[in-house]
């Protein structure tokens, strides 16, 4: 059921850090900011480059009610004003080790932070077909691909659960020149099918796991 996978779709603010300085976050609660402050620093190397953008993350466990799937804490850094693309991704992380970042032949530049179980991106969808809301909206799209039957097959043999979110965003109407998926999606993976939710609506998708008990989660961020 769909009411049992909802996603999280919130944008994560951080205070504007002084250049050069790491990111500096005391309080354990407030673990998911660094999530925000590798959004803020990741997005503008990425809109400048017209690069897409894919976060995996080993999530701290156990989960808590308030965060399910909170982000690691980590020194970050604004990226070097003489980088650009790869190099400048790269540099956000410099006193960070352990963080492999590379980029695909088609353009995605994935940041894999941690050992992260990812068995579940794997799973082929031989054939997912969408509705219009689910062409023209991003939430949607990933719903649907979190919702194909092999991908819940997969999850059920894996054992995984997601957090229950509430999402509060407004639908996007079919029309002319916005962004959208085909009607059919076929023999793509998982992951493959959420690089084209990132590719088209130009967002950086964020999946984060854990295990004990093995969760995972996806989330969007512009």
């Amino acid at each position: 059921m769909k009411a049992a996978i909802l996603l999280a779709f919130v944008l994560c603010w951080v205070q504007t850090a002084a250049a050069g300085s790491p990111t500096a976050i005391a309080s354990p609660g407030q673990r998911n900011d660094y999530l925000g402050a590798v959004q803020k620093y990741l997005w503008p190397v990425l809109a400048s480059a017209g690069k897409t953008g894919r976060v995996y993350y080993e999530a701290i466990c156990p989960p808590t009610e308030e965060y399910p799937l909170a982000f690691p804490r980590m020194e970050l850094r604004p990226p070097l004003t003489n980088a650009t693309d790869l190099a400048a991704v790269r540099s956000i992380f410099r006193e960070e080790k352990g963080i492999l970042v590379a980029e695909d032949p088609v353009g995605v530049i994935r940041v894999r932070i941690g050992k992260v179980p990812d068995a579940i991106l794997r799973t082929r969808i031989s054939t997912l077909s969408l509705n219009p809301i689910e062409q023209y909206n991003s939430y949607s799209a990933i719903l649907a691909i979190e919702n194909a039957p092999e991908v819940r097959s997969a999850m059920e043999k894996l054992h995984l659960v997601v957090p229950v979110r509430p999402i509060n965003m407004p639908v996007v109407w079919p029309a002319d020149g916005l962004p959208h998926l085909p009607p059919e999606l076929s023999n793509v993976t998982m992951d493959q099918a959420l690089d084209m939710v990132a590719r088209t609506w130009g967002s950086i998708l964020f999946y984060g796991a854990c295990t004990g008990p093995d969760t995972y989660e996806i989330s969007e961020h512009y």
